[in-house]
C-alpha cells in the first residue's frame, strides 16, 4: 500500500511540475514576472537570502530527501529484486537457447554436410589412383558414354515420332 502510494507520487509530482511550468510559460500568465517585479528588493538584500536558503533547507529539502530515500527504496526493493531479476532469468533463457540452437542446428546442419560429402567421396576414392592416364581413359569413356546415350535417345525419339 505504501510502496503503491508512493509510485503514485513519483508520477504525480512530475506531471504537476510540468502543468505548473506550462501554466506559467507556455500559457503566459504572466505570474513569475509579477512575482519578480514584487519581489527584488528583497531578492538584493543578503539578509533576505540567507532567510530564502534556511527555511528551504529546514522544510523543502529535507521533505524532498525524505521523499528521495523513500523512492530509493522502492527502487532498490522493487525494480532492482523483481525488474533486473527477471530479466537475468530472460536473458538466461534466451541464452541457452542460442547455445542449444548453435550446438544441434547449426553445428548438425555443418556435420550433415561434411558427412554427406565424406560419404559421396568413398566411391571417388577408390578409383583414385594417381595416374593421369587412367583418368585420361575414364574421362574418354565418359565422353564415348554420354555421345552413345545421347544418340540411342535420338535414334528411339525418330523412331517413335515416325511410327
Amino acid at each position: 500500500m505504501v510502496i503503491g502510494t508512493l509510485a503514485l507520487a513519483a508520477i504525480a509530482a512530475p506531471l504537476a511540475g510540468i502543468a505548473l511550468a506550462r501554466f506559467l510559460y507556455v500559457k503566459k500568465s504572466g505570474l513569475p514576472e509579477r512575482l519578480i517585479a514584487r519581489f527584488e528588493r528583497l531578492d538584493q538584500r543578503s539578509s533576505w537570502k540567507v532567510l530564502r536558503v534556511k527555511p528551504f533547507e529546514a522544510g523543502i529539502a529535507r521533505l524532498a530527501k525524505t521523499a528521495s530515500i523513500a523512492l530509493g527504496g522502492v527502487d532498490r526493493n522493487q525494480i532492482d529484486q523483481f525488474a533486473l531479476a527477471g530479466t537475468g532469468a530472460a536473458a538466461r533463457i534466451a541464452s541457452r537457447a542460442a547455445i542449444w540452437c548453435d550446438a544441434w542446428v547449426v553445428d548438425g546442419f555443418v556435420s550433415f554436410i561434411a558427412r554427406a560429402v565424406e560419404f559421396a567421396g568413398i566411391p571417388v576414392r577408390l578409383l583414385q589412383s594417381g595416374f593421369v592416364q587412367r583418368y585420361m581413359l575414364w574421362i574418354v569413356a565418359g565422353v564415348i558414354g554420354i555421345l552413345g546415350g545421347c544418340l540411342y535417345a535420338a535414334h528411339h525419339a525418330a523412331m517413335l515420332a515416325g511410327h
